[in-house]
């Protein structure tokens, strides 16, 4: 089951607020979300990002701009970046080892190999697979969680392959 993504710490917010500058203009900012959770919007204050999904943390913007600084208050925030949803690959195989950013939900470990590159070596008996488990809670799961490990080995039925014949 898929769930709204959560804020934490390094990731990069985008924060668009119609006419809190100047009026018929939208002030867009980008901010870092900092290692307690929030963001500092000069105009607004600091607010407390962390833990909270996109609509969330508009919804607690307009809650400090309503009413004392806007009337009816135009909010949209969007994830640019995030540490958390990036995965390392490495190994002799790897044409173009290094961190990559996750482009969606789904992202398949054969995605991953094609984003490095692809594999060079024929004869790679065993990939490792290495996440952080969490139950979708606080922040703090984070650190208290275990490493899972997964190893997957080719099919032993590798051999038996047969390939079609190639006409003349």
């Amino acid at each position: 089951m898929e769930t709204d993504y959560t804020f934490k710490p390094g990731d990069v917010v985008r924060v668009a607020i119609f006419e809190l500058l100047q009026q018929g203009f939208t002030a867009i900012s980008e901010y870092i979300v900092t290692e307690t959770g929030k963001i500092s919007i000069p105009e607004v204050g600091v607010v407390e990002a962390a833990g909270l999904t996109e609509t969330q943390l508009e919804e607690e913007i307009k809650q400090i701009l309503s009413p004392s600084i806007l009337k009816d208050p135009s909010v949209t925030v969007i994830l640019l970046a995030s540490q958390q949803r990036m995965f390392s690959i490495f190994g002799d195989g790897i044409p173009a080892p290094g961190r990559y950013a996750i482009p969606r939900h789904e992202h398949r470990l054969t995605d991953a190999l094609a984003m490095a590159g692809g594999q060079r070596q024929f004869n790679v008996s065993y990939i490792y697979v290495s996440r952080s488990m969490s139950d979708h809670g606080t922040s703090s799961d984070l650190f208290d969680s275990a490493l899972d490990i997964d190893v997957l080995e080719p099919p032993s039925e590798m051999d038996n392959i047969e390939l079609p014949e190639q006409s003349d």
